[in-house]
């Protein structure tokens, strides 16, 4: 799925039916989010990481990140 934003998000976005606290899964929806232009959603999900698990560094820094770009 390398590239192809659309369907790596549709993807997690499974991934998250099944397992809905699976913070790699609500971060990679974020990143594919974010790199699909739709920052707000990304944020959204990236807060849902922090929120699944505070100590996340990687859910920590996509959010600050996305937060800095809006």
């Amino acid at each position: 799925l390398a590239g192809d934003h659309v369907a790596a998000e549709a993807a997690y976005a499974s991934v998250l039916d099944r397992d809905p606290t699976s913070t790699p899964a609500i971060i990679g929806r974020g990143d594919s989010l974010f790199q699909l232009g739709r920052t707000e959603d990304a944020v959204t999900c990236y807060r849902r990481a922090v929120a699944t698990s505070p100590q996340d560094s990687v859910a920590l820094f996509a959010l600050g990140s996305a937060l800095m770009t809006q």
